[in-house]
């Protein structure tokens, strides 16, 4: 059931954001195989192998 009612999450929005950007993060150190450092201000990895997983790949040309 869709509510929109902040009183009926489980947690807090900027919560539930950080927790996926950091299994996110776990997800590309995984996929690399390397320790990763994030640098916060420009929401990118020191690694550029990393920074690659970053934005999806479109098929057939599409963009967003």
């Amino acid at each position: 059931m869709k509510s929109r009612d902040a009183a009926s999450l489980n947690c807090p929005i900027e919560a539930g954001a950080l927790v996926a950007k950091v299994c996110h993060m776990g997800n590309a150190a995984l996929r690399t195989n390397q320790s990763l450092h994030w640098n916060a201000a420009d929401s990118r990895f020191a690694e550029k192998a990393a920074n690659k997983l970053l934005l999806p790949k479109y098929a057939n040309g599409w963009k967003i």
